[in-house]
């Protein structure tokens, strides 16, 4: 190969086989086999006999399946030989047609047929000649259209006599119209027609007669007597044959319709070989066909080897050979296979001589391997097309020339030829690895030079064989960076990997080499002892462990933790994960397991254990503390509420009393009273009024706390319209724009009263602090959660700033003063009062100048 140049690595050797195993030891007969030692040397006899027929039979049989083989190889070289002579007859008869046709249509046009027809007296004379050189011969005529016949060229001492005329022709098909064999045997013809080209001279058609003695002769030749024929058949449009030659000739067949055999070969392949039992004659027979190609494909011929001839040398040695091996059963049963081994490596050695040559030159052209073969001077005597891919130049570029004539550096050209003389002269074949920059870029090959035998004088030769190597380097590139990977994860990760027997005491076959780091054991402590592995774990854990080990083939998988024994003498705590690995057929092959040190995390675990249970005693004794704490102060808001409530109705009386006798002054003894005088009542009025919304407020926050709450599923959109009966003339004086989105089935689990005096509430809040705005906005919006129900409540109001969202839900807490916007600063506190008894909340979203929305939250009615 050119333009090579050098690898860094040099030749290696080539590689010898491993030994063979050694094959385990016989065993003797244990007392068992006592009973039946009488009958072994019978036994050894009948099976001595039995294997020498079975010997020889097969032999026998191979050789006839040998010989028949053989004879159908034969029929078809012969048949084939056969198709050529007949095919190669009529090319030249159809060369010779258009030489006449061309002359035809060269005349002039008042040149007569006959006249035309003198020109080719030298040509058909010339031809006359020729043809009578071919295995074949044959006359060739121009037919008229009035059935007249004219010689073009003809062998008088084949066909002697006056040519009659012709019947007037039925110009044929572009093939070869093939007529029957006709005349008697001393002058019998086989005629065919094939049409003439158009022409004014009245020439319609061409006919050659091929002599029946001359086909008879040539199919004589090539037959093989006594039981052998040659047969040519025309094929007829049903599939049927008509027999128009054969060798040995039977004047009763000559002309015969024939079915069967060859009629069903035909439809199946145009060429072939098939068993006829007593076709035409009654001979059985290998018969080997063969249909001619393209338009003489009427013509078929058979050849045909009788089976009997072919076997006769196997018949005549069957019975010797049965009447040897009934005599030496015994002594002979070795020597019947050494002969039967030998005649089939010899047979094997036939096929192989002949067809090796042409088996190489196959194989090898077919090779994805570069593939040539050298001389002693490193000269190219074959190259194959392979080679063409790889240098870009083709195989006839390499023959004849070396390595240095194709260019190839010389340091390389020093090493090929030096591993060539290797080769040469100690006769041990040799291997080279080299790089080659080609059309394909920089290629790594490895070259196998062989020495070839020679054979016949012939000087000996070198068989080289390359391969591209460059995808194995680069796999194993490849593979050496993943393994260099796999031992350094493998080495610095913290889980040890393993695999064990699946039985017994379940012994490691391997161990990951960073198991030293994990228990400062060696894999090969574990792999050299089976017992190791077991012998380690903890006497507590071990019995447990093996229960857990035995219900692995049906879970298939496990995860282990168990304290094994450190080098040093400690215990670690072990999480092994391990899977059964199964064949095909579901049988336990191994096991595969990963292994890690969780001590750390035991230790963990068992601090964290105690820690929780101090937590839990720590938990406990606060709990009962807080329970305590929360009943006292459970009892002194009940006491609170109790109080709130009494003091309340309780100051409800005077401010009665003060503002009716307010009320009286100014409608009894108002002109006594000057304007300021009836300005410090109007005050008094105002103050008691607002005392009394406030008592109200607190005794409705009281009993919010003190009465039972009944929780029924309620329509939240008809209980919001029964809720703004009340606000209506307020809404309407206003011009408020009121937005209600609630669904009609759309139901809470609520008390009725708590649920309307928080709509109310907030509805109030509403209109109070969206009374600024123009048009003032309110949406009441109602939807489903998987949390519950919402309620929500918007107003394009003041707002508020979030960081006081707790303190307006809080009682008496405001944001504003009482003059700008009126109110007692509890009805916030009642809204999420009476949410939280029904199980509720409630909430608000809001920034300053923006307006505000507050949700209602309740468990949904289903």
């Amino acid at each position: 190969m050119g333009n090579r140049k050098a690898d860094t690595q040099g030749p290696g050797p080539v590689s010898t086989p491993a030994p063979p195993l050694a094959g385990a030891a016989d065993t003797a007969p244990d007392a068992a086999e006592l009973g039946i030692g009488r009958l072994r040397p019978r036994i050894l006899a009948v099976a001595a006999v039995l294997l020498l027929v079975g010997s020889a039979t097969g032999f026998v049989w191979h050789g006839r399946t040998q010989r028949l083989d053989q004879a159908a190889a034969l029929a078809v070289q012969r048949v084939n030989r056969l198709a050529d002579d007949l095919a190669q007859t009529l090319a030249l008869a159809q060369v010779a047609m258009a030489q006449t046709d061309a002359h035809l249509q060269a005349l002039p046009p008042a040149t007569s047929l006959a006249g035309g027809l003198r020109g080719l007296d030298a040509l058909a004379t010339h031809r006359a000649e020729l043809l009578a050189a071919l295995p074949l011969p044959f006359e060739l005529h121009a037919l008229a259209a009035d059935g007249r016949a004219i010689d073009l060229a003809a062998a008088p001492s084949a066909n002697p006599g006056p040519r009659p005329p012709y019947p007037a022709p039925v110009v044929p098909t572009g093939t070869w119209a093939v007529g029957s064999t006709q005349g008697p045997p001393d002058t019998r013809t086989l005629q065919l027609l094939r049409p003439a080209a158009p022409n004014t001279r009245g020439v319609v058609a061409f006919a050659i007669e091929l002599t029946h003695r001359a086909l008879q002769d040539r199919f004589e030749s090539d037959r093989l007597p006594p039981g052998g024929s040659v047969v040519l058949h025309r094929v007829e449009p049903d599939g049927s044959a008509i027999v128009l030659a054969r060798a040995p000739l039977v004047e009763t067949q000559i002309n015969q319709r024939v079915q069967g055999p060859l009629a069903q070969a035909l439809a199946q392949a145009p060429s072939g070989v098939f068993v006829a039992p007593g076709h035409l004659d009654g001979v059985h027979r290998i018969v080997a066909y063969r249909r001619l190609d393209g338009d003489a494909a009427a013509l078929v011929l058979a050849y045909g080897v009788a089976t009997d001839d072919v076997l006769a040398g196997w018949h005549a040695v069957v019975p010797g050979i049965a009447a040897i091996t009934l005599l030496l059963a015994a002594g002979m049963a070795f020597g019947g296979w050494r002969l039967d081994t030998s005649l089939r490596l010899m047979a094997s050695s036939r096929r192989a001589l002949a067809r090796s040559e042409l088996h190489f030159r196959t194989l090898a052209d077919n090779l994805p391997d570069v593939v040539v073969r050298l001389d002693r001077q490193g000269r190219h005597l074959y190259a194959n097309a392979a080679v063409a891919h790889a240098t870009g130049l083709p195989s006839a570029a390499f023959i004849g020339k070396t390595n240095t004539e194709l260019g190839m550096p010389a340091e390389n050209v020093a090493r090929w030829m030096a591993c060539l003389q290797r080769v040469f002269e100690t006769g041990h074949a040799d291997r080279l690895e080299f790089s080659f920059a080609g059309p394909n870029g920089e290629t790594h090959w490895e070259s196998q030079l062989v020495l070839e035998p020679a054979g016949n004088g012939d000087a000996p030769t070198a068989l080289v064989i390359s391969r591209d190597i460059s995808e194995r380097r680069r796999a194993d590139a490849a593979l050496r960076a993943s393994e260099s990977r796999l031992n350094y994860l493998l080495r610095s990760a913290p889980t040890v990997i393993y695999t064990a027997m699946t039985q017994g005491d379940f012994s490691a076959t391997y161990y990951s080499p960073n198991l030293q780091e994990l228990l400062g054991w060696q894999p090969a402590q574990f792999i050299a002892d089976p017992g190791f592995w077991l012998n380690h774990v903890h006497p507590d854990d071990r019995e447990a462990l093996l229960l857990q080990m035995d219900q692995l083939p049906q879970h298939g998988e496990a995860v282990l933790e168990y304290r094994f024994a450190h080098a040093d003498g400690r215990w670690r705590w072990m999480r092994d994960a391990v899977r059964l690995l199964r064949d095909d057929a579901g049988a336990p092959t191994e096991l595969v397991g990963s292994w890690i040190d969780i001590t750390d995390r035991r230790e963990a675990e068992a601090e964290l254990a105690r820690q929780r249970n101090a937590l839990e005693c720590t938990v406990q004794r606060r709990t009962a503390e807080l329970d305590r704490s929360v009943a006292q102060l459970r009892q002194a808001n009940q006491e609170l509420e109790t109080f709130t409530y009494s003091v309340s109705h309780d100051l409800k009386a005077p401010l009665r009393g003060i503002d009716g006798y307010s009320r009286l002054l100014l409608s009894d003894h108002q002109d006594r009273l000057d304007d300021e005088g009836r300005a410090f009542l109007g005050h008094i009025r105002q103050a008691t009024q607002h005392m009394g919304v406030l008592i109200d407020d607190l005794l409705t926050y009281s009993r919010l706390e003190r009465r039972d709450l009944t929780l029924n599923p309620l329509p939240l959109a008809a209980l919001v319209d029964s809720a703004l009966v009340g606000f209506q003339p307020d809404l309407a004086a206003r011009g408020v724009r009121l937005d209600i989105h609630i669904p009609p089935d759309l139901q809470a689990r609520a008390d009725a009263q708590g649920l309307t005096m928080s709509v109310r509430n907030l509805l109030d809040n509403a209109l109070k602090f969206s009374a600024t705005r123009q048009p003032p906005h309110i949406t009441i919006t109602g939807t489903r959660t998987e949390d519950g129900v919402l309620l929500a409540f918007q107003d394009n109001g003041l707002g508020f700033d979030m960081r006081f969202h707790d303190r307006i839900f809080a009682i008496f807490q405001r944001l504003h003063r009482a003059e700008d916007y009126p109110g007692t600063g509890v009805g916030l506190a009642i809204v999420r009062k009476a949410m939280e008894r029904m199980g509720g909340r409630v909430w608000a979203v809001s920034q300053p100048g923006q307006g505000a929305t507050f949700t209602l939250q309740l468990p949904e009615a289903r």
